[in-house]
């Protein structure tokens, strides 16, 4: 028979099987869902699987098959994966007072419990059982996002219905817990376990209050061996156990539990997250890599899953996604030190003390902070210049533990830090680094070396580094640094493939060597470094990002490179680091459009990301539609109120609307939550200037001046606020200090700019050369002094200063594009050869672009310019200037049709933009 439709008859004879096999199949398949379902009422949800597998390979839209495969993955720990079938028995019309509970559960047991209440937060079923086994899910998920009274009112509710339903009981004894009544939780497990002595969930409830709020180890191990002699193969209190022999310091014990839960549970998300535990533990972190993939999969949104992954990827140099994953625990639990502490030791590595330095001071600041917290922060913050605190924090660690390693690393580091004794601070470091097996002290030794110049005596710190890890690639690596400060380029690469040859993907040194092969020109070779650490390792997120970066930089499109991101995206779909980089990427292209997308994709994907909704709420604010940035914003408040994101985009929004009083409350707010957010810093003075406030935005100015004494921002920001009320002299004042910090930024330029306004030419003109003089490389303060000239009328002067700018970066894309447009409005020859190398040396900038397309037109290659500029206008449609450029270069052509559609399509912009006043002059031109 080769007609498709179906005959009445067999259509009839599945609608009458529908009940007992959800789908038309064999008779064969109908008893292989019967046997599955008798192998979930049975706990054998390994066989129950299997044969799932096989009933859904005869009827994949099996109804009663999806939902009772979602049931045997979720109790076998694939939450993730129970998620997906669950959902799709829903689709395929399963009843839901079965589904919805267990999806409810599955999106619980992974963490996602702002997607749970939005989901399901109000739904009723209808039927007693169902609804209150969804009451109190819902109440849990209400617990972990902190509505702690509509937690217990939901429970009451349940147990009004139902005084003795198990896990509202247990439930609420979370809610007591949580809020301090821990007697209370405790008598109400003891009441239910009394009970029901085999309640598997009530022993591991009560251990886990006995240890997280008693620190009692000896009665949580008692509660978790009691609930498997009930439940020998459960594996979430064999790992409980484990982790009680971990705190007990009794690794023998832990091994014992670990290989008793192996052999219960071999394939459990836990037991593999227990693997990579010890893996990562004999230094293998590629194979607790990907041991830990699954277990990512299956709990997206554990603290301790996370942290994991992150130290994980440290150890592997694989730096983004370590930051990803512990900046998600971070954001999870903020009041979870160890997160934090891993966090800022991350933005230490990458050079950011003062992002370290944010981060660890909320755990520093607790009156309960451990010493190894303590002497964090004081590192981060001697790092970030802020001597004050980090002798504060500092005096803390030593009182709580004045002979700690840590401790007196730290002292040695502030003693170099305020010029002290320095070698007497250099040999207290060096007797720590040879009575501490740690490497915390070598390394701040190393670094103490490196930034003294003291190249042979760093190289012998690393040899000590090295003993005391000799198979770690990261001593060579260092050495690389050092050969790197002598310009010893042989040194440099013999130190990275020595790295590499303890570990092939230790992307300090892929990323090192590969700048070092792109220097010398050779380009392909650098390419083939990521390519080769890709085929080994097809997961590697951060070998994906580094070759987008490569590829940019040596010209390829922005088209490809965002190819290239997405394929970091593919290769790891639950890391948020490549779908923030793709973000950031068309953000940086000024694709507008493509931002969107891809912020809206990311958080398809990964809901519960504050970072994602926040970049996806700012791509909605660039594109204009400030109701829908307004609504993701006010969610990510909701959800995360513990984080500045949400308040600070408020912030945001309301400052595009103008709404001034709006944004000045939404900033205070940020800053309550994050007391030295920058970011909230700059929208508060934002807000107060238009509202007039001006003293009030000098004292936020002073707030960062004083927090950050070192650092340039916040005199910038106190000048920024008087130039505004036309303060001349005190915007002077206020740029001049700032000009004294070690990174004076645009203040130079912000200083001559208020001399000329406070009518001092002549003292203005005595600080430029002197600025000059002094800083003869400061090319910012060069541009700055050219565009000045350049907006007043003086192209000598302006194409004398761009031409002082080449001299020291003769690759300048913004001089060599500046000075091309000079040329090409005096109509003078080199236009062309200065745009091009604009374009080589910033190829995705399309502001270059266009000047090109000028200096094309200029050259008497009005084709090729016209080519250029309309791939120029399809990357940005939205800007006026390209488009306009665009016409102008169809009437040079001659061809006046073209150049009226783009016109017209300029005519029908609301908002004025540069060029505006010619369009009447245009159209005429071009017969319209």
């Amino acid at each position: 028979m080769t007609s498709r439709h179906v005959p009445l008859i067999a259509s009839a004879f599945c609608v009458l099987l529908a009940i007992a096999a959800s789908g038309c199949g064999s008779g064969s398949g109908a008893q292989t869902l019967e046997k599955a379902r008798e192998a979930v009422e049975q706990k054998k949800y390994e066989s129950a699987v299997l044969l799932l597998k096989t009933h859904l390979q005869e009827v994949p839209d099996s109804p009663a098959g999806r939902f009772l495969f979602g049931r045997a993955l979720l109790e076998s720990g694939d939450a993730a994966g129970a998620e997906v079938e669950l959902s799709r028995a829903l689709e395929l019309g399963h009843p839901n007072a079965a589904v919805v509970p267990a999806l409810a559960q599955a999106l619980h047991r992974q963490g996602k419990h702002s997607a749970l209440l939005v989901r399901f937060g109000t739904e009723e079923l209808g039927e007693g059982a169902a609804d209150q086994d969804l009451g109190t899910t819902v109440a849990l998920a209400l617990a972990a996002t902190g509505q702690l009274d509509a937690a217990r009112a939901r429970l009451q509710s349940v147990l009004a219905s139902r005084p003795d339903y198990e896990p509202a009981l247990l439930a609420l004894a979370l809610v007591h817990s949580r809020t301090g009544e821990v007697d209370a939780a405790i008598a109400t497990l003891d009441g239910l376990l009394q009970r029901v002595p085999g309640s598997i969930d009530g022993w591991q409830t009560k251990g886990d209050i006995l240890l997280r709020q008693k620190r009692d180890l000896v009665g949580a191990a008692e509660a978790y061996t009691r609930g498997l002699v009930a439940d020998p193969g459960n594996a979430g209190l064999h790992s409980s156990l484990i982790s009680i022999y971990y705190l007990q310091q009794d690794g023998a014990a832990a091994e014992r539990q670990f290989l008793a839960m192996k052999q219960a549970q071999p394939k459990h998300a836990l037991t593999r997250y227990h693997e990579a535990k010890y893996a990562f533990q004999r230094g293998d972190g590629q194979t607790a890599a990907e041991l830990l993939q699954p277990v990512l999969l299956a709990f997206p949104e554990r603290i301790d899953v996370l942290y994991l992954a992150g130290a994980v990827d440290l150890q592997r140099g694989a730096l983004s996604q370590a930051e990803a994953h512990v900046a998600k625990a971070v954001s999870l639990q903020p009041d979870a030190p160890a997160p934090r502490r891993l966090l800022a030791q991350l933005n230490l590595k990458a050079n950011q003390p003062h992002k370290a330095f944010a981060i660890i001071r909320v755990a520093a600041d607790r009156p309960d902070a451990d010493p190894e917290t303590l002497t964090l922060a004081a590192q981060a913050a001697l790092l970030a210049a802020d001597t004050k605190a980090a002798d504060a924090y500092l005096a803390r660690a030593t009182r709580s533990k004045p002979t700690a390693a840590g401790a007196r690393t730290s002292l040695a580091l502030a003693q170099l830090a305020r010029g002290g004794n320095a070698e007497a601070a250099l040999a207290d470091l060096q007797l720590v680094t040879a009575s501490d097996s740690g490497t915390a002290a070598d390394m701040a030794l190393i670094i103490a070396r490196l930034h003294r110049a003291e190249y042979d005596a760093a190289l012998k710190a690393i040899d000590a580094l090295d003993k005391k890890s000799p198979k770690s690639p990261v001593a060579p690596e260092l050495r690389a640094r050092v050969h790197l400060a002598r310009k010893d380029a042989p040194a440099v690469r013999k130190a990275y493939e020595e790295s590499l040859a303890r570990q092939a993907d230790y992307m300090p040194a892929v990323n090192g060597i590969s700048a070092l092969d792109l220097v010398e020109g050779k380009g392909d070779a650098a390419k083939a470094r990521f390519l080769a650490v890709i085929k080994a390792n097809p997961r590697n997120v951060e070998a994906y990002l580094s070759l987008a970066e490569l590829e940019a930089r040596t010209g390829a499109g922005k088209d490809a490179v965002a190819r290239r991101i997405g394929e970091a995206v593919a290769a790891n779909p639950a890391d948020s680091a490549p779908r923030r980089a793709l973000i950031e990427h068309h953000r940086r292209a000024g694709d507008t459009k493509a931002t969107l997308d891809a912020a809206q994709a990311a958080v398809a994907a990964l809901p519960g990301d504050p970072q994602l909704q926040d970049q996806l709420g700012r791509a909605q604010l660039a594109t204009g539609d400030l109701n829908q940035a307004g609504a993701t914003f006010g969610q990510l408040a909701a959800q995360q109120a513990q984080l500045a994101f949400g308040p600070l985009g408020l912030a945001e929004v309301a400052l595009a609307r103008k709404d001034f009083e709006g944004a000045a409350r939404q900033a205070k707010r940020a800053l309550e939550l994050d007391p030295r957010s920058l970011e909230a810093k700059r929208v508060a003075i934002m807000a107060s200037v238009p509202l007039k406030r001006y003293d009030d935005a000098v004292n936020v100015a002073r707030t960062m001046q004083a927090e950050w004494p070192e650092e340039s921002l916040g005199f910038i920001l106190e000048g920024d606020v008087e130039w505004l009320r036309e303060r001349w002299e005190a915007a002077a004042q206020a740029f001049r200090t700032a000009t004294k910090k070690p990174n004076p930024a645009q203040s130079p330029g912000r200083l001559h700019a208020s001399l000329i306004k406070a009518n001092k030419a002549v003292e203005a003109a005595r600080f430029a050369d002197g600025w000059l003089a002094d800083h003869p490389k400061d090319t910012l303060f060069m541009l700055y002094l050219a565009d000045s000239a350049g907006r007043e009328g003086d192209r000598v002067v302006a194409e004398r200063r761009y031409r002082q700018v080449l001299a020291v970066q003769p690759e300048n894309p913004v001089a060599l594009n500046n000075m091309a447009v000079l040329l090409i409005q005096e109509n003078k020859p080199g236009a062309l050869d200065l745009a091009n190398r604009a374009v080589k040396a910033a190829p995705n900038q399309l502001a270059l672009q266009d000047t090109l397309a000028s200096a094309l037109a200029q050259a008497g290659q009005v084709p090729q310019a016209i080519d250029l500029q309309r791939k120029v206008v399809a990357a940005a449609p939205g800007v006026p200037g390209f488009r306009l450029n665009l016409a102008r270069l169809h009437l040079q052509a001659g061809d006046k049709a073209s150049a009226r559609g783009e016109l017209t399509t300029l005519s029908k912009v609301e908002k004025p933009f540069p060029g505006r006043e010619e369009l009447p002059d245009l159209m005429k031109r071009a017969g319209g």
